[in-house]
């Protein structure tokens, strides 16, 4: 077990809000995108789980997964996971809730904003100074470690509609800043994988 795990509910979190986007909203659509959603908060406590089981059981793999490839470059689908998991929270939630909510996800937002800002930065320095990777041996799981930033953006302009006009501009321009941070990290990394394409195929 470990973190590629979390692209399942990063992708079952990304379904629900998909749903939750559909132009042609009915009832039972909304029922569907709220079980999804469910499902994906009882995987992503399983999952998370289970990763901590690993690590009480077996100590080693704990560093290990953060720098042992092709593991270590799956990290970030745990912090893509929770970006689902605030968005679903706003698309199902909010309507049903009342204003306590609006004010917890905007917590949640800056407190997810700064942490995968710290994360994204530590974990890459981690990765250039203890595993060993060429630059044409580029995995394509690396992009997941700049998505979780780059999703901040998406984030904001989820969360923004329901915000206080005082807390809005400070979360688009917080949003924009950190897509055009993990939009410049994919094109760097985009230029080892073409690479990577053209000498490996």
């Amino acid at each position: 077990f470990d973190w590629s795990w979390f692209t399942c509910t990063q992708s079952t979190g990304g379904i629900a809000v998909l749903l939750s986007e559909c132009p042609h909203q009915f009832r039972g659509l909304q029922t569907i995108g709220i079980v999804i959603y469910l499902l994906n908060l009882v995987l992503l406590a399983l999952f998370a789980s289970l990763m901590l089981l690993r690590w009480a059981t077996t100590p080693a793999t704990l560093r290990r997964s953060f720098v042992a490839a092709p593991e270590c470059f799956f990290y970030g689908s745990f912090w893509l996971s929770l970006a689902t998991v605030i968005i679903g929270a706003q698309r199902y939630g909010v309507p049903h809730a009342g204003a306590w909510l609006v004010v917890a996800l905007r917590v949640c937002f800056w407190t997810y904003a700064g942490v995968v800002l710290l994360s994204a930065t530590v974990h890459f320095v981690v990765i250039f100074r203890c595993t060993p990777v060429t630059a044409l041996g580029i995995h394509p799981a690396w992009f997941l470690l700049f998505y979780n930033v780059m999703l901040t953006g998406t984030v904001a302009g989820t969360l923004v509609e329901t915000q206080p006009p005082a807390q809005r501009l400070p979360m688009m321009v917080a949003g924009v800043a950190y897509q055009g941070f993990g939009w410049l990290g994919c094109m760097l990394l985009l230029t080892w994988l073409f690479g990577h394409l053209m000498e490996k195929g």
